[in-house]
């Protein structure tokens, strides 16, 4: 992220079936294999609406930078 003042994601996802949801959401790491991976706190996550898309944004000044962190990537559960 130090190239960067922020990230977009936008995630479009198609029909839910019986129950079904998603949730999108900030993840923040030290190192690329995201070891250890901790949310982004300042960023709450999103519901996704059925065949619509969700979009997040995310400054780079929402990092944890004191504790190294510097990775960033978007999680669809």
């Amino acid at each position: 992220m130090s190239q960067y003042e922020n990230v977009q994601a936008i995630i479009s996802v198609g029909a839910f079936g019986t129950d079904a949801t998603a949730t999108l959401k900030w993840q923040q790491a030290t190192d690329t294999d995201f070891s250890d991976a901790k949310d982004i706190t300042a960023r709450s996550a999103i519901d996704l609406a059925e065949e619509l898309p969700g979009v997040i944004n995310l400054k780079a000044t929402e990092l944890d930078v004191n504790g190294g962190f510097r990775y960033v990537r978007a999680v669809l559960t």
